[in-house]
């Protein structure tokens, strides 16, 4: 008889511990699924629209390069041309900035300030900007923004170290350096 309850201790300690193992691995596996649900579901906005920020940034900056040597024949082109494409961008820029870093978001805030400045100036060409003040009109004199150029280099570089992981960057190293 002893020998009977031995065993069905052993049986039930035995039953316990397979639960006890098994109920571990389906929490473990559950909670796996959750957080790989929410990357499958953020990961790609995030990167989305943050490609899509780049590929705009490059776009804006090159309408207003284009126009600040071009000039622009009425406020029509003007809209479609600059004001547009501009807007787009502050668009996908308000869109994409609650995943980048602080560094990235104070870069492009720059470039904007400077990008703003140039479409000014291309307005500029078409017809003066005058401001009234005190019922007074002033003509507002518009310069280029030299370091637009510069900051949209500096901005370019940020977002597409964002858009590249480090692993790939490491990774794209290596196979350079084994070619």
């Amino acid at each position: 008889m002893p020998d009977t309850i031995a065993v069905a201790i052993i049986s039930a300690v035995s039953a316990l511990a397979g639960v006890a193992i098994s109920q571990t691995f389906e929490y473990l596996k559950r909670k796996s699924e959750e957080t790989r649900w929410y990357a499958d579901y953020f990961l790609p906005k995030k990167f989305d629209s943050i490609s899509n920020l780049y590929a705009q940034l490059q776009t804006v900056h090159g309408a207003l390069t284009i126009y600040h040597v071009r000039k622009i024949e009425n406020k029509v082109e003007l809209e479609v041309k600059v004001v547009s494409v501009f807007n787009s961008f502050l668009h996908k820029y308000h869109l994409a900035n609650i995943y980048l870093p602080e560094s990235v978001n104070s870069s492009i805030g720059q470039y904007i300030k400077y990008a703003t400045e140039a479409a000014l100036y291309i307005d500029s060409k078409l017809e003066p900007i005058v401001y009234i003040t005190d019922g007074h009109p002033t003509n507002v004199v518009v310069d280029w923004p030299e370091e637009l150029a510069n900051k949209y280099e500096d901005t370019r570089k940020k977002l597409a170290k964002v858009l590249t992981p480090t692993f790939l960057a490491e990774l794209e190293k290596r196979w350079n350096k084994e070619k």
